[in-house]
């Protein structure tokens, strides 16, 4: 019961960690997988004061 696979929509079948609380006994029914590479990336750079043109021109860059 540590593990179990869940379907990923880029990558199929993954497995992961279950998280190791349980409450009442129960373990969380609907866990979420976790993010893909830079998929939080842009709201993070934004929510520092980032505009959009300064976000794309890092991914020109490749900074980011």
């Amino acid at each position: 019961g540590l593990c179990h696979t869940m379907k990923h929509p880029e990558h199929g079948d993954v497995t992961i960690q279950h998280r190791p609380v349980r409450i009442n006994g129960e373990r969380e029914e609907n866990p979420i997988l976790p993010p893909t590479l830079g998929e939080h990336t842009d709201p993070i750079l934004a929510s520092l004061g980032y505009n959009a043109a300064d976000i794309a021109a890092m991914h020109a860059e490749k900074v980011v």
